[in-house]
């Protein structure tokens, strides 16, 4: 049975106020959907060292202290999580025994982790047992010691690191 719209108002309070309750809610969920999106930077490359593809890990390191990991599989990388701004960059390799002795200690980036005997012993340039690269030199992987420096824009770009 079907009531008409006049017996509406005869309704308790609260069914009346449904219709309204409703579109605000609607309007709540629209305002929120049309937010800015945060713009992103992606940038991809190799990474080489004596004209070696590096195998291991990039990170972009934020002056804020946050990090953008990306995987370096035999020599390229790709990064596209990070918003744009500048960045340290810092590449650490888990190669061989040294990888094994760092993965066990549940150190993440070599940032001014540990000693120079540590950074030593970690990530000597040896050749990668999976025949995917070389391990890059120890003092990419600590923020205070690595040179290398970028700065991400929004869109898409190119960056090729040639660790010295």
């Amino acid at each position: 049975m079907r009531l008409p719209l006049f017996q509406f108002a005869k309704c308790s309070p609260a069914l009346r106020r449904l219709p309204l309750v409703l579109c605000l809610a609607a309007l709540v969920c629209l305002a929120g959907c049309s937010g800015k999106k945060e713009p992103k930077a992606t940038v991809s490359g190799k990474v080489t060292y004596k004209g070696s593809d590096v195998a291991g890990d990039m990170f972009f390191v934020g002056e804020d202290g946050k990090e953008y990991p990306s995987p370096i599989t035999k020599g390229a990388y790709k990064m596209s999580t990070a918003p744009p701004g500048k960045y340290k960059v810092l590449v650490k390799s888990l190669l061989g025994k040294q990888g094994a002795l760092q993965a066990n200690t549940g150190v993440g980036p070599l940032r001014d982790v540990g000693t120079k005997d540590s950074a030593t012993m970690l990530n000597t340039a040896t050749k990668d047992q999976s025949g995917g690269g070389v391990s890059a030199p120890p003092k990419y992987g600590y923020v205070k010691t690595t040179d290398l420096e970028y700065e991400l824009k929004e869109g898409k770009h190119e960056k090729d690191f040639d660790l010295k």
